[in-house]
């Protein structure tokens, strides 16, 4: 087994159009060479899908891998963050939506995203936790659901003029 270490690092990936697909940083990463596993310490990554919509994500640790085969038989590279994972993007009308959890799976290729652990949504001035996230980032669709013991809740506060 080989590791190969780095410190600082940026990967980018574009689209033929030029549009942003991915771009990963990390303060350091450590590659297994024989299995392709690469370990990251403060992964930040940025996406812009659909073009002109900014996904970032951040979190303190992430595993990057070619994952187990997708439903049509090809293996396909999977993103795993841990630990303190922050997803944030900025609505059309520039409300920030954050989501709050402990673990995130992105399927960069699918555009695809998934939490099986608690989340929680803040949206201007909405509070939503849920059981378990799926994100579409390419519709820019948030499915939320339950989970052991866990139900979707929302909180909505008011604005008051003082």
């Amino acid at each position: 087994m080989c590791i190969r270490d780095r410190t600082n690092v940026k990967l980018d990936s574009f689209s033929q159009e030029g549009n942003l697909e991915l771009e990963l940083e990390a303060t350091s990463l450590q590659q297994d060479t024989s299995s392709g596993e690469s370990q990251l310490t403060n992964p930040r990554l940025k996406l812009e899908t659909p073009p002109g919509t900014l996904w970032s994500i951040k979190s303190e640790i992430g595993t990057v891998s070619t994952g187990a085969s997708n439903r049509d038989g090809l293996s396909e590279q999977r993103i795993e963050l841990s630990g303190n994972v922050l997803i944030s993007r900025r609505t059309a009308e520039d409300l920030l939506i954050e989501i709050r959890g402990d673990n995130f799976i992105l399927f960069p290729k699918r555009q695809y995203g998934e939490s099986l652990s608690s989340v929680t949504v803040n949206s201007g001035n909405n509070v939503t936790t849920a059981g378990k996230l799926s994100i579409d980032l390419f519709l820019g669709e948030v499915g939320l659901g339950s989970g052991s013991g866990k139900y979707v809740e929302t909180k909505i506060s008011e604005l008051k003029d003082w």
